[in-house]
């Protein structure tokens, strides 16, 4: 029987050059689901993902210095590997993965943003699809999984740059309206994809494969030898 390779993006469909479906990792929308009021705070900044020094871009050391520096607050969940490097920078918080319940820490952000090492695909980015569940506006950089749904301008914003990705945030630190109308974009696209064309395309998936077992099994019986059966005997 052929073996199917099914994608968690097109991204990585594209990038290992294969033709199987894509289905991508779900979300529970109900317990990533926005604030339902936001306290007195310093805009707040930040990211979460395994505590691993290649998970991080090289310089995103310089980024998080440049936005505690412009009066962002940041957080970062899985960055207790940037210790040395951001030592006696004010204003930023590291934590190790996994200190807090990861809805509950996304929703002590204002701004969700998102890249890794050069060295690092993202094949889909399950952390950016959670944070745009929680109605965060997201700031992520290409390339990744994740480029599938962030539509720049849109529900997010895409860079390419250090420099590119700061204005982008202190452009939401000024206009909250504009990272409210981000936030609410990207919480829209995803419960349209967790709750409806996630489950859709895994039951289709299901459905076609067994659908397909099923034909293979029929196949095969269909390709056996017929047995004479020796009548039975009783004593």
């Amino acid at each position: 029987m052929p073996t199917e390779i099914i994608y968690t993006s097109d991204a990585l469909r594209i990038r290992h050059g294969g033709n199987g479906p894509v289905l991508e990792s779900p979300v529970d929308t109900r317990r990533f689901h926005p604030a339902s009021g936001r306290p007195p705070r310093p805009f707040t900044v930040g990211r979460m993902s395994r505590d691993i020094r290649s998970k991080h871009h090289e310089e995103d050391p310089a980024l998080w210095r440049a936005l505690a520096y412009a009066g962002c607050r940041v957080r970062i969940m899985g960055g207790t590997c940037l210790a040395a490097e951001l030592a006696g920078t004010p204003n930023i918080e590291l934590l190790p993965a996994g200190t807090e319940d990861a809805a509950t820490f996304l929703r002590s952000l204002d701004c969700f943003i998102y890249r890794t090492g050069r060295g690092w695909f993202e094949s889909y980015g399950r952390v950016v699809a959670e944070a745009m569940a929680t109605g965060l506006p997201v700031i992520v950089g290409r390339p990744g999984g994740y480029v599938d749904y962030v539509t720049d301008s849109m529900n997010g914003r895409l860079f390419e740059t250090t420099q590119d990705a700061a204005a982008a945030v202190l452009s939401l630190q000024r206009n909250r309206a504009l990272g409210a109308r981000y936030g609410a974009a990207g919480r829209a696209l995803a419960r349209l994809l967790n709750e409806e064309r996630i489950p859709r395309r895994t039951i289709e998936l299901l459905v076609g494969s067994a659908a397909a077992t099923l034909a293979s099994t029929r196949r095969s019986a269909d390709d056996l030898p017929d047995i004479a059966l020796a009548p039975v005997v009783r004593a």
